[in-house]
Formats: structure tokens, C-alpha cells, sequence
């Protein structure tokens, strides 16, 4: 609530401040988009009562994260975004959405995203947590614990973007931990097994990756990334409170390949550390599931929630992910996910929210018999006089 009222009151002072005309159309538009964000974490934390519901729901968002996976490892084989060739009655195409890029020869993918920055961000974010759930759904076949991991794995090695890769690395640094000791060893054999498969199918792509490492800060990518960060530090404390409004700085007026920055600049140190504090307190939650709940599977969930957190914070130094509707609107879900397991966690393995609502309580009558209601209403024994259940 405090970050969205920031979000409110920035906009306002943005206003007040007067800012140019198309800005201000975007600024806008940002305000209402931040609205769905607000409304998909909110959804999230009190929508899921169960914690049966809350791990078929991520295992669900694991599967459709593995699928776009899949969609976009057709495009790097392929070089064609393919999205243009699905056809849905009553809908139509856009050219941006078709749009597939080139990094030293190798094709990045986008899946169903606007841009390949915003398709990592669903990688990085969904790896940790896939991972997790391999190891905690051991009730499940070998295909659906370790077939996401597999090919969102796949997918994350061959995006060709540094900022992937980071991320990446952070969150599995962060989950190798919390896994058995087992599971880790079979983990780092499916990355090690990865990198050899694609050293021998894809001729070339290691070396590329290497050479982005290592030429990091010559080439236009990084250099634009630190050239930029004075000029933005410098517009931001022009008004470093609430800033000028979510959405209204333009990246014809500084290319910045930074959210943090950004939202700097957009809604001013209280913002930034609202937002901050946001992700802070949910990589707080994860570690306390992980490291305090009696469910041994359940808590492999928060382990994860902690991983993808973490890793989508790290990605978001890389490029303005706030302004792609899939990297922001999977990071306010995971927002709420892990605001709705911390109060799953906080009930206990055994009770539910619904259970605390309609469990069968036995209440005592003045003049003897009892009354136990089995449902929304119940007899007594002893008449047929009826009873609200308590």
C-alpha cells in the first residue's frame, strides 16, 4: 500500500510540476498499469486459502513458464519468432511482438514477450523455482519434477544476455542450500550435461558467451549502461522525493538500462526504497518458510520464492523491466505469492483459512445434549431446534 500510494502521490507532484504533453500521456498510461499490478499481487496474498491450491498454482505457473521456454528455444533453432504465425479468431498480430534479435550470430529469443530482456526475466525468476518443486513434489513422475527445470535451464543458457546469466547465477547460489545434498549433485550434473549438449549441437555458443563476460564495458551494451548512470543520478535529484511520475521519462531523453535508476528518477528516493523494501521483505518471507516451516515440502516453496526474488531484483539493474507488462506483471504476482505463503506459513501445515472458518466445533447446551454441527447449519441432539455453526 505504501508503494502504490507513492506511485499516487508521485504522479500528482508530476503533474504539479508540469511535464510535456506525450510524457504525461504515458505517465498516464503507467498509472493505470500500475493499478493491474496492485490488483494482481492483492489477488494473490488473499485469494489462496489452501496450501493444496497455492502449490498447484505454482506448479502451473512453472509448466506455462516452461512452455514459453519451449517457444522460445524454437526460435533460437529456427531464427523466426513464430508468434506471427499463430492465429487467434477476433485477435490480430503485431509486428513488435514478431520481432526475434541477433547477438554474435546467435538469435535471441523472446518467446511470447515484447523483448528478449523481458523473456529472460521470466527464466530467471521461474528456474529457482522450478528447482525447488523437483525437489519437494517427489510424489511426481521424473518428467514433471525435472522437465521444467530442464528446458527453462536450456533456455536461460541460450539467451545470449548477460544479465540472464546473472541473475542466474545468484539464484542458484541462493537455492543450493536449501536442496539435499543429492538433489545438488543431480542439479549441477543437469547444468554440467546442458553445457555439453549445446557445446556440441550449438558449435560456438560457450565462446560467445565467454566473450560477452569478458569484454563487458568495450562494447556500446554495457558502455551506454555506465555512461548513463551520471546524467541519470543528476536528473533524478531535480526532484528527489517523489520524482516526476511513474512512466514519464522518456528514453529519447537518456537510454537507460536500469529500473532502479529509473524508478529513481520516476518516483524519487521514497519510491526507490518503498520498492526495495517490497523485495526485501519478500526474500525475508521465503527464507522464513524455508528455514521455519514444519511442511518438508512446503518450505522447499519459500526457498524458491527467495531464489526468484532475488534474481528478478538483479535482472532489473539490466533494463527498465518495469516498462514490459510480463516482467512487471510476473514480478507483483510473485510479490503476492509470497505474501500469501508467509500467511500460509503463519496458519500452520495443518490449518487453512477455510479450515479455521468452518471447522465442526461442539458446543454445550444448558440442560444437557450437545450440539455438533457438520455443516453450515446443525441439529441438536436432543430437539430440533437449529444452530448457527460458531
Amino acid at each position: 500500500m505504501a508503494f502504490f500510494g507513492i506511485v499516487m502521490f508521485s504522479y500528482g507532484a508530476g503533474q504539479l510540476v508540469g511535464i510535456p504533453s506525450e510524457n504525461s500521456a504515458w505517465a498516464e498510461a503507467a498509472f493505470i498499469r500500475s493499478l493491474s499490478w496492485a490488483g494482481v499481487a492483492l489477488v494473490a496474498i488473499d485469494g489462496i486459502t489452501h496450501r493444496t491450491r497455492y502449490m498447484t498454482l505454482l506448479r502451473r505457473l512453472i509448466r506455462g513458464g516452461a512452455m514459453v521456454a519451449v517457444l522460445g528455444l524454437a526460435q533460437f533453432a529456427t531464427g523466426q519468432a513464430l508468434v506471427n504465425t499463430i492465429t487467434l479468431p477476433g485477435f490480430g498480430s503485431e509486428p513488435e511482438y514478431a520481432t526475434v534479435f541477433d547477438r554474435s550470430g546467435f538469435t535471441r529469443a523472446a518467446g511470447t514477450a515484447s523483448h528478449p530482456l523481458a523473456y529472460g526475466t521470466l527464466l530467471v525468476m521461474l528456474l529457482p523455482m522450478s528447482l525447488t518443486m523437483g525437489a519437494a513434489e517427489r510424489h511426481l513422475n521424473v518428467f514433471w519434477r525435472w522437465g521444467p527445470s530442464v528446458v527453462l535451464g536450456l533456455a536461460t543458457i541460450t539467451s545470449m544476455s548477460r544479465s540472464v546469466l546473472v541473475g542466474l547465477i545468484v539464484g542458484l547460489i541462493l537455492i543450493f542450500p536449501t536442496v539435499p545434498r543429492h538433489y545438488r549433485w543431480l542439479t549441477t550434473g543437469i547444468g554440467l550435461g546442458l553445457m555439453v549438449i549445446i557445446s556440441f549441437t550449438v558449435p560456438g555458443m560457450l565462446s560467445s558467451l565467454r566473450d560477452m563476460f569478458f569484454t563487458t564495458g568495450n562494447e556500446s551494451s554495457s558502455a551506454s549502461r555506465t555512461d548513463s548512470l551520471g546524467p541519470a543520478i543528476e536528473i533524478a535529484l531535480r526532484n528527489p522525493w517523489l520524482g516526476q511520475g511513474l512512466g514519464s521519462f522518456m528514453p529519447t531523453e537518456l537510454i537507460l538500462d536500469n529500473a532502479i535508476l529509473l524508478m529513481f528518477i520516476e518516483l524519487g528516493g521514497l519510491g526507490l526504497a518503498t520498492f526495495l523494501g517490497v523485495m526485501m521483505v519478500c526474500a525475508w518471507a521465503g527464507l522464513t518458510i524455508w528455514t521455519h516451516d514444519q511442511d518438508s515440502r512446503f518450505k522447499y516453496y519459500g526457498a524458491g520464492l527467495l531464489g526468484a526474488v532475488i534474481s528478478g531484483l538483479m535482472n532489473m539493474a539490466f533494463y527498465d523491466a518495469l516498462s514490459f507488462s510480463m516482467a512487471s506483471g510476473l514480478t507483483f504476482l510473485i510479490v503476492g505469492l509470497t505474501g500469501a505463503a508467509l500467511g500460509l506459513h503463519r496458519l500452520g501445515p495443518q490449518l487453512d483459512v477455510d479450515d479455521v472458518a468452518f471447522a465442526p466445533v461442539t458446543v454445550s447446551r444448558a440442560g444437557g445434549g450437545t450440539v455438533q454441527p457438520t455443516g453450515r447449519r446443525a441439529r441438536s441432539r436432543n430437539s430440533d431446534a437449529r444452530t448457527d455453526q460458531v
